[in-house]
Formats: structure tokens, sequence, C-alpha cells
């Protein structure tokens, strides 16, 4: 358990950001994408001199390159801030800005589906530019479409876009959920309409319930707990119990492993006390789609630690880590990108109640660990303000193992993870989560 678990979380401080990225999760037919940096005024350009590369999965694309796709050709891109972008058939976008605050899409034909992860700060944006349009969103889902004459549709599947001509003429106009908008160039734009096509329609029932079946750090107890009984109906493993944690309060665990989508599996803690709800996330993304029985990738990619590497190329590995715990008031979310299989792991992301503070993290000891009993503890200083992890491996009835149990028997043990940030202020200041160990060794994680 701390093998994997421990890895995940406590190294998570430890290194420095690397600088923003697309990655290519998949691609379908002919998609070619160039690195060649070439300026253009408003809409993408083709140089000349353009050279282009055949589009694969695993690719991280960067600020200023260039994707085009062929009439059967289509693409997805995950960002570093989790939202993700599919590229359609017979589309011309360039990565026109991409950094931790600003993401904008430069689109000459074609068409964009964006689902946007919630924008937490006011200072960040995600924007599509057409010929006819710069549509700019802060948390949703929805496509852009623009054909030959630079004629741009907007369809809004959830959430709310703004939308105004690219010359600026008339007035900007806010599109909501389950509308459109066609926008022309030079021409100021309409009222949106209600989307009433059937397609759409489906589209937005799936995406409604993508979004709102789903457990996130921005729910509240309730929310948590309806989202989570949803997706436990897909899961492939499910374990509960009630034990008791190491500070002497009962707790009610529920636990489960789904598959988000083809590449991924996606771990959920609940534990419910009688003053207290906490939850953690996990979602693990791999290098390529994942096997009907999913503890084979799993033995595979957690036969090394992130800080490990394979001496050849193996079947499955996991190119990103996203983790959060909550207390429903306040959150800890990391993520951890390996950029290919003999390359560790590095974090790229830590945040504590939606701010990023990798960069103020100062040192990472490790203080308060026990040779004798199953105990670690790591703190450090944030812009000035303490931030803990601790960690105990605890039988059910809340007693610390030795550390020579505990290595001899991990699967016996529970782990609690313990959270603690002078910028909580969720009960006891804490976020405190215990996590039973049959469900990894069901999923092959052990």
């Amino acid at each position: 358990m701390k093998k994997i678990m421990i890895v995940l979380m406590c190294s998570a401080m430890a290194v420095s950001a690397f600088a923003a990225n697309a990655i290519v999760m998949n691609v379908g037919g002919t998609v070619e994408y160039s690195r060649s940096g070439a300026e253009s005024s408003g809409i993408v350009s083709e140089p000349l001199s353009t050279l282009w590369t055949l589009l694969t999965k695993g690719v991280y694309l960067q600020e200023n390159d260039i994707v085009k796709t062929g009439p059967g050709g289509k693409a997805s891109l995950v960002l570093d801030t989790g939202s993700q972008v599919d590229i359609g058939p017979s589309t011309n976008v360039k990565i026109a800005k991409l950094t931790d605050n600003d993401t904008l899409l430069d689109m000459a034909m074609g068409e964009l589906t964006n689902k946007v992860e919630k924008l937490k700060e006011e200072n960040v944006s995600f924007a599509v530019k057409t010929p006819a349009s710069v549509c700019a969103v802060r948390g949703t889902k929805f496509s852009v479409i623009v054909d030959k004459s630079g004629k741009t549709r907007v369809n809004v599947f959830a959430g709310v876009v703004s939308a105004r001509e690219i010359s600026g003429i008339g007035e900007e106009i806010y599109i909501r959920q389950n509308q459109f908008l066609e926008i022309l160039p030079g021409i100021a734009p309409g009222q949106a309409a209600d989307l009433s096509f059937a397609p759409t329609a489906r589209e937005v029932l799936m995406t409604k319930a993508e979004f709102m079946n789903e457990v996130r750090m921005d729910m509240t107890k309730e929310q948590v707990q309806a989202a989570a009984a949803v997706e436990i109906k897909n899961a492939e493993y499910e374990q509960g119990k009630t034990m008791t944690d190491y500070f002497g309060q009962r707790v009610r665990l529920e636990e489960y492993i789904v598959r988000p989508q083809s590449d991924q599996f996606k771990f959920v803690a609940l534990n419910e006390r009688d003053n207290r709800f906490d939850y953690f996330t996990w979602l693990a993304t791999f290098n390529t789609d994942l096997p009907a029985d999913l503890s084979v990738a799993n033995q595979i990619a957690f036969e090394k630690t992130d800080s490990q590497v394979w001496s050849s190329a193996p079947d499955y590995w996991i190119m990103q880590h996203d983790c959060a715990a909550s207390n429903t008031v306040d959150s800890v979310e990391w993520t951890k990108n390996r950029t290919n299989w003999d390359i560790a792991a590095s974090v790229t992301g830590f945040e504590i109640n939606g701010t990023d503070v990798l960069a103020s993290i100062i040192g990472i000891p490790t203080d308060g660990s026990s040779a004798t009993n199953a105990y670690d503890k790591y703190s450090t200083s944030i812009a000035g303000k303490n931030y803990s992890e601790e960690y105990y491996f605890i039988d059910d009835e809340g007693s610390l193992a030795t550390r020579a149990d505990y290595n001899n028997n991990q699967s016996g043990y529970n782990e609690e993870m313990v959270f603690k940030s002078d910028n909580f202020g969720g009960v006891d200041g804490k976020i405190d989560i215990v996590i039973e160990p049959e469900i990894f060794e069901q999923a092959g994680m052990r």
C-alpha cells in the first residue's frame, strides 16, 4: 500500500512544474502537426516552410503548434489544466497560447469540441478564435464549427460561453446551456437560440450526466454521495466497511474503482464520521487503452514506482496521476506526469483550496517518522503557512502497526492519510482519509 499511495502523495511537493502543454490522448485517421512556430496575424497560416509530422498518441503539443486533420481524421488533447479538446475532421487549428493561465485556440476551419474544467481564478481564460468570432468560457462543454466562408456556429452543452464578432461589431452574446449561436464575419451577431436537433440533444443528456454524476472537489457531502451512487453502478471493484480510525473515531468507509474512459481508471474513497465527511479521488491515465481485465495492466504499470523506470518499454504505464482530497470545505489536489516510460514521474501541479502553491513550497523534510511504528510525517512551509501530511498504518480497531508487522503484511492494515494546513477552515483544520487495501489487491496494484 505504501509503495503505491505514499509515492503518489508524499513526494507531491518536491519538484518544480513543467511548462504548460497538451498531451495527445487519442488519434484517428490522418492527423498531422507542425512545430514551426510560425507567426500569423489572426487566423492560422501555413508558410511554405512548414514541416508536417504525423500526430500520434502520447505526443506533447506546445504553444504555437498547428494541428490539421484529414477528412476522416480526429484527435483528442488533454491540457495541463485538465480541460479536453476534441478536434474533428478537416480541421486546422493553432495552439496560439498555452500557459498556466491562458489557453487560446486559433481555428481557421473545421470543428472543435471543448470540455473546459472549471476555471478557479479570475485571471485564467480559455478561448477559441475563428475568422468570425472569439468565444471565451469559464468551465463548460461546447463545440465550435467553422465553414469555408468563416461562418462560425457555437453549440453549448453545459455552462455558459460568451462570444463576439471578431472585429467587435455588435454586442457580446452569452450562449447558455442547450443554446447555439451563428456568427458571420463583419455582421453583428443576433441572439442565441435553443438547440433542437436530435444529435445535440443526445449529447446534452450525456454531458449533463457526465458533469453531474462525477465526484469532484467542489461538492457538498450530499452531492458527493449522490454522484458516488451513480458511479458505483459501473464500478469494477468495490469495498466497504466500518472501522475505527487512529484517533478513535468510528468511520464508515466506501471505495470503488471505475473506468471513465478506455485508457483510465478512477479510484474513489468516501469516509463518513459523526462530525465530518472526507473523500479522495485518484484518476490514472495510461499510455494506451486498458484491457478487459484491469488488473493485467496494473500488474505491469505498478511494477515500478513513479521514481523508477523500466529497462524496456512496458505494455502499460501511467502517463498522468490526478489526485485530490477534500473535507467538503478544504481541498488538496496534485498532478504527476511521466512523459515517457523511461523517464521518472514529476509533479506538475499542487493546489491547496484551489490555489496552485507548487512554486511556494519550501523543502520536504521527513519528521516524526518512526523506525519502530508504521507512521510517517512530511511537513513544509508554503508561503509562510504550515502544511503537513501524516500517514498511519492501522488495523480495523485503529491500532498502529509496528514497522516490521506492516512490512510483512501490508494487506492486513489500512492507511490513514491526514492533510493539515494553516489555510484550512474545515473540521479540526484537516482532511482525514482512511483507505482499505483489499481493493488494490483485486485491481492488481500490489
